[in-house]
């Protein structure tokens, strides 16, 4: 979950929010720091799990170092993290590799139309063992999401 959640509700203790959160969604979160590029302040362009207690995260390590320091301070205690890495292939819009579609034999990468899609690939092929497509994302990157966020849905059940 972003931090952003305690910027935008300031008028409630971030304890107020923590437990209704806790209440709410029957989980424990881990608060990351809000990315201020991304103006949503949304994680799925961050962080995914990839089972196992595993996670992949963004190429934050060579875009911005400090963020990637902070980011992994708060979640190597708890997960083995992976990072993609595209080194000089890297482009402002490499973030959106991360916001993938899984499927249960597959994984839908979103495209840019850049060498980055395919290192994106190849690597979540690597770390999650599941084949990879990409399938290209350019006019709804330029919105600001890519596959996770247009097909995100959440159901709350109760017992």
């Amino acid at each position: 979950m972003p931090s952003k959640i305690f910027l935008e509700n300031n008028s409630i203790e971030e304890e107020v929010i923590i437990e209704e959160l806790k209440t709410k969604f029957k989980s424990d979160f881990i608060f990351l720091p809000w990315d201020r590029r991304e103006p949503f302040g949304h994680t799925d362009g961050m962080v995914r799990s990839i089972g196992d207690g595993k996670l992949l995260i963004g190429n934050f390590k060579e875009d911005n170092p400090f963020f990637y320091e902070t980011i992994m301070n708060k979640l190597t205690p708890l997960f083995d993290v992976y990072e993609l890495s595209f080194g000089k292939n890297v482009s402002e819009n490499s973030w959106c590799h991360i916001n993938y579609l899984p499927l249960d034999d597959a994984i839908i990468v979103p495209g840019i139309g850049e060498k980055s899609d395919i290192i994106a690939c190849e690597q979540i092929e690597a770390f999650t063992g599941k084949r990879c497509e990409i399938l290209p994302m350019g006019n709804i990157i330029d919105w600001g999401g890519a596959l996770n966020c247009i097909t995100w849905d959440f159901q709350l059940f109760q017992n």
